[in-house]
């Protein structure tokens, strides 16, 4: 990312290192993750070491307790930039069944 111009149409914000979790489309968790800024459009998460991240991905907003689908837009080291496919939405919203891959607490042990 360095070097390259800033491309926003939406402001970002700060969000003070705020936890998260990453799973596939497919409710398969993926990892933990940090999100470092946030807008309207996306978000930059620094996700975990040697964990494939896929073209499109579900995040999980734990201080916001919201859930978004988003698409990779660009990757950097640890850090990617998603854009949301659609805005993140309250947990209140989804079942515990669409929730599985985000809500498990250690993604080592199976339920």
């Amino acid at each position: 990312m360095n070097g390259m111009k800033d491309q926003r149409l939406h402001p970002r914000r700060r969000t003070r290192l705020r936890p998260g979790k990453i799973a596939t489309t497919g409710n398969t968790f993926l990892c933990e993750c940090t999100i470092y800024d946030v807008s309207d459009a996306g978000a930059r998460l620094r996700v975990a070491p040697n964990v494939v991240i896929p073209d499109e991905i579900i995040v999980l907003d734990e201080v916001q307790n919201t859930v978004a689908e988003a698409e990779v837009r660009w990757r950097d080291g640890l850090y990617i930039g998603v854009a949301y496919v659609l805005p993140p939405a309250d947990l209140k919203l989804f079942s515990s069944e669409q929730l599985r891959g985000l809500t498990r607490r250690y993604y080592g042990v199976t339920d």
